[in-house]
């Protein structure tokens, strides 16, 4: 599982050992037995931070990625009210939670292979 909080993440790519130089990330990691990429945002889009984006007790605030991935994992992702949040559920929220609160300036990139599993349980 990878999570990339960065400007740009959804057109990163790697170099290192077992991997091409200028792989596309979730190419190389395609060779495990699940791979569950969430980025930022997608090529040519700036990740946008704000202090606005913050949960309840927080001084600072995070990126809008890690704000919905917060929020999403404090269960607001759990769709099936089944007291917990999968990886498919997670993705989902966070898709549609930062186009939201960026004003559509900012979509999530996702790849996901593998069997949905829990993440986080109440």
């Amino acid at each position: 599982m990878l999570w990339l909080d960065t400007c740009h993440a959804g057109a990163m790519k790697v170099a290192m050992r077992g991997a091409e130089a200028g792989e596309e990330l979730s190419q190389a990691l395609r060779s495990g037995e699940g791979t569950f990429i969430i980025a930022a945002s997608k090529p040519g889009e700036e990740s946008e931070e704000s202090k606005d984006f913050r949960l309840e007790g927080e001084k600072s605030g995070h990126g809008a990625f890690t704000y919905a991935l917060l929020e999403g994992l404090t269960h607001k992702a759990d769709m099936d009210n089944d007291s917990a949040v999968t990886i498919s559920e997670l993705s989902s929220y966070v898709a549609k939670r930062v186009p939201r609160i960026t004003k559509g300036r900012q979509h999530p990139y996702f790849r996901l292979a593998g069997t949905d599993v829990p993440i986080s349980m109440k």
